[in-house]
């Protein structure tokens, strides 16, 4: 990667770096936690296909709410609480009305939260600014919404320590309570279950989980709206392949290039974590002559991959034969890392393009998403917070 793609910050962080969770711990707190993370997410099925049954329910829940809205105005927001449900089962094993007041709740917060934090970024650098009124009541706010998640969090938490049955290991969080009773019984100094460290982990899981896989699919179907052609095509593959007989399945995937290419498209396109998540050099290193001391903050600009010209054929429009051969087969350039890369890859990668690929192409099997006639084109640029966030805009579905 050039340095051109690389946000390089000679900074510090102004108090010891966060050692919970796993987007922004470092040090050994973070491998134990990712390491945790990956095997926990993999014995519950998110690295392989048997996720598939999480996913389909929602995407069924979604097709239903749809149906009662054909020929009319449909907000793809709801798409959030969809996809916030299957990071619930997995997590919490459970899952809320769409409508669940506690659970809109929490989304609202949750995006809320994402925005509020690219806003106070600065502060990483220049933590002095927090005294100023322009950045005391948004900072005052993002502590509310991360007080809130905690407290949504917590009662999960609590909830499975009064039921945890080590004998039916039920979601993530029984996972990560077996493994602090093994870690107990080997280190009695070891209580993962004191200060927060849970709490962080799972607010890593569901924050990355549900907001940029949500963004993506609603702005895949913004992009599917207007280009009308993509649509038709993507739709005849399905029919060819599928019919209409059943719903698309993870096992389609290898018999409907186009689609897994509009989905990578999209990914590329509107990359919904363009800044990635922060890295650190562990040593000094001078990268074409610039010297770059241990312990930099370095933000990879992982938007600039995707657009480069040096990399892609019309970076600047969207075209899913970016991801085609000559003979139409899916290829995927070394270039594509909406999930990052290198050690902080997103161990969730694998779960957010199962669960795109299901939703658009269930979606577009049984519908035609279409502008409303007169209705000005929505902003395609983008809300920019941690996450690239689609306008606010409404959908005409009409059924196939």
């Amino acid at each position: 990667m050039s340095l051109n793609y690389l946000i390089v910050q000679i900074a510090r962080w102004s108090c010891d770096p966060p050692s919970r969770g796993i987007s922004l711990a470092t040090g050994r707190k973070w491998k134990e936690n990712r390491q945790f993370t990956i095997k926990a997410l993999a014995r519950l099925g998110v690295a392989d296909r048997s996720v598939e049954s999480r996913i389909v329910r929602e995407v069924d829940s979604l097709l239903s709410v749809m149906a009662t809205v054909d020929s009319h105005l449909f907000n793809p927001a709801v798409i959030c609480s969809c996809i916030a449900n299957v990071m619930c089962d997995i997590i919490f094993g459970r899952r809320y009305a769409h409508d669940d007041p506690e659970m809109m709740k929490y989304v609202a917060e949750m995006q809320e939260g994402f925005v509020l934090m690219a806003h106070l970024g600065i502060l990483n650098f220049l933590p002095a600014l927090r005294h100023l009124p322009m950045t005391r009541k948004p900072l005052a706010r993002l502590n509310v919404t991360k007080a809130a998640a905690h407290s949504f969090f917590a009662n999960h938490v609590r909830e499975h320590m009064a039921t945890f049955d080590p004998e039916n290991i039920r979601d993530f969080i029984d996972t990560y309570l077996e493994e602090a009773r093994k870690r107990a019984q080997v280190d009695a100094n070891c209580n993962l279950l004191e200060d927060d460290y849970v709490l962080h982990l799972v607010g890593d899981l569901f924050g990355s989980g549900f907001v940029t896989t949500a963004h993506t699919i609603i702005w895949g179907l913004l992009y599917m709206s207007r280009h009308g052609d993509v649509q038709r095509r993507v739709q005849a593959e399905i029919g060819e392949q599928i019919g209409e007989g059943r719903a698309p399945n993870l096992a389609d995937m290898s018999e409907l290039p186009y689609t897994v290419a509009v989905v990578h498209e999209v990914l590329r396109f509107k990359t919904v974590a363009p800044l990635g998540v922060p890295h650190a050099n562990t040593k000094d290193l001078v990268v074409r002559g610039y010297h770059i001391p241990k312990g930099t903050f370095i933000m990879p600009l992982l938007h600039a991959v995707h657009h480069s010209e040096m990399h892609w054929k019309n970076p600047t429009e969207f075209d899913p034969t970016n991801f085609l051969d000559s003979d139409g087969r899916l290829k995927i350039p070394s270039a594509f890392m909406p999930f990052s890369s290198g050690k902080r890859i997103c161990p969730g990668g694998q779960l957010a393009m199962y669960e795109t690929f299901l939703f658009l192409a269930s979606i577009l099997q049984r519908f035609t998403v279409t502008l409303p006639e007169g209705a000005p084109v929505p902003d395609l640029i983008g809300k920019l917070g941690v996450t690239l966030a689609p306008p606010t805009f409404d959908l005409l579905i009409t059924a196939r």
